[in-house]
């Protein structure tokens, strides 16, 4: 595994780069958002590290760049002293898998990474590859462009959502509890609330349209998570 670290701080990035070294992956430091962008529009990584507050582009526009250019499924982690709830909420909702505040836990921060890297090699299916589609009833997603369509209609979902909607299609008529979801899809089991997960289902029953007319049965079972079912259409 080779990551990209950003840090403008060259003692913290040396560091970061040790610590990758030792747990048996490398890494490539870079100071600002600039030099950043071009070497991960240019060289493979597989990993991208990202501080926030950066002498030139804000770690914030850096990750808009990177989902804009790169697509949604290299793996990134924010490494930042910015970890207000608001600003994990921010790093979320652009595109962050994941998020450790500094002071860095060094344990910490390799088991993330480490779980982060498993969760995107189980990703990388053959079917993903190949960019097939997946069909489950009247809902069609397509994993590698990360899109689903219902119906044959296009639905806007914002990438946990979709990872979600895709997570409980492939366990369909499985038990699927909040707390692996949370760890699956979010890798902050520590840091967000469950409530998360229930917010996100929410809005994934009304844009799927998750209703027995539509074929599914989405039941929330009581303190342990989700089943969604496949049933007859009258």
């Amino acid at each position: 595994m080779h990551a990209a670290i950003l840090e403008d701080d060259r003692d913290q990035c040396r560091m970061l780069r040790e610590v990758l070294r030792v747990a048996g992956y490398s890494g490539d430091c870079f100071h600002t958002g600039t030099e950043f962008l071009a070497a991960v529009t240019r060289d493979s990584y597989d990993l991208l590290l990202l501080d926030w507050q950066l002498p030139d582009i804000p770690g914030d526009e850096v990750l808009t760049k990177v989902r804009q250019t790169l697509g949604w499924t290299i793996p990134v982690i924010f490494v930042t002293a910015r970890a207000s709830e608001r600003d994990l909420a921010t790093a979320l909702a652009l595109g962050a898998d994941d998020f450790v505040a500094k002071p860095i836990r060094v344990g910490e921060l390799v088991a993330r990474i480490q779980a982060l890297l498993r969760r995107a090699a189980l990703a990388r299916s053959p079917v993903e590859a190949r960019g097939a589609a997946e069909r489950h009833g009247n809902i069609t997603i397509f994993p590698s462009e990360r899109r689903i369509q219902v119906d044959g209609e296009e639905v806007a979902v914002t990438p946990k959502e979709f990872a979600l909607a895709a997570h409980l299609l492939a366990n369909e008529g499985i038990l699927c509890s909040r707390q692996d979801m949370l760890d699956r899809i979010w890798g902050l089991s520590s840091d967000v609330d469950t409530r998360t997960v229930d917010a996100h289902v929410s809005r994934l029953r009304q844009k799927l349209a998750l209703q027995e007319d539509k074929g599914w049965r989405l039941a929330s079972v009581y303190g342990a998570g989700y089943r969604l079912e496949r049933v007859p259409v009258a």
